[in-house]
């Protein structure tokens, strides 16, 4: 059995595992992967591909940027990386989950932390990170990054093979919002959609919108109502506003009690303009 799939059986058989709660999924996969970069025979074939890329490209392995994707499933990768050095790049939130290992050398690693009042789902310029000391874990050791508000970055003062293992969290588990910070500052540089989804929706409204007509309207009472994402709500609100002011009124009436703060700004502002 080639590498990549020997690797994919052994991460999808954790995943398909019933577990009492995620708490217990995420223990039990850094456990496995643990014990996949213990294996001698997977380590040192590990060690030798990231020595010849080459080896890779025969293989047919995946790429994407410097990271060579080992092995993936429909919730997971498995990614490997000579990295040579690290720069200090802007800092950005993720709802994936991270297992990190350095293979030759020690993992030296920083963690920022947001404050627990936090919300994510909710743009506030204001918040900044907290800066934490440099910590250090042992070669072939396992560092897991699951929180969603603490981010982190990777330092590497000397070549370092390092593998990855990134898990998707439940789609009910995760933020709508991503959010990305100034390395310099620690402050909030803008957000972007969390699912491709949610942007894909944006679109349809102002594409439901170019319609200007009556078939639009159900589609986007259904969206500005049901829509997880209060960017998405919003969107679909804005595109009834000018296609039917009356129907975009009684959902702008209802928009008052969002669960969005910023969706309930909005609807007090746009009643008193619709009225």
């Amino acid at each position: 059995m080639k590498i990549k799939h020997r690797v994919s059986a052994k991460i999808q058989a954790v995943i398909d595992e019933p577990h009492q709660n995620w708490g217990e999924k995420e223990a039990a996969l850094q456990a496995e992967f643990g014990l996949l970069i213990h294996d001698d025979f997977i380590n040192a074939l590990l060690i030798e591909r990231l020595s010849e890329i080459r080896d890779y490209k025969d293989d047919k392995s995946e790429f994407v940027g410097k990271d060579i994707i080992l092995a993936r499933g429909p919730t997971f990768a498995v990614s490997l990386r000579l990295a040579s050095e690290s720069k200090k790049t802007d800092l950005a939130s993720n709802s994936d989950i991270f297992f990190i290992a350095a293979l030759d050398q020690p993992l030296t690693y920083r963690r920022f932390l947001l404050d627990d009042a936090v919300d994510l789902n909710i743009f506030t310029p204001d918040i900044q990170l907290a800066e934490q000391p440099v910590e250090v874990a042992p070669p072939m050791s396992v560092v897991k990054f699951s929180d969603p508000k603490v981010l982190f970055e990777i330092e590497v003062s000397h070549p370092t093979k390092i593998i990855r293992l990134v898990i998707n969290r439940p789609r009910l588990m995760r933020a709508s919002l991503l959010w990305s910070f100034s390395r310099q500052t620690l402050r909030p540089l803008g957000v972007s959609a969390n699912e491709f989804k949610d942007t894909a929706m944006v679109h349809a409204c102002e594409v439901l919108t170019e319609f200007d007509d009556d078939s639009s309207l159900a589609p986007l009472q259904e969206l500005a109502t049901s829509a997880s994402a209060h960017f998405v709500r919003w969107a679909a609100i804005k595109s009834l506003a000018s296609i039917d002011a009356d129907k975009a009124l009684e959902i702008v009436q209802h928009a008052k009690f969002d669960s969005h703060p910023h969706i309930r700004s909005a609807a007090i502002s746009a009643e008193q303009q619709l009225s």
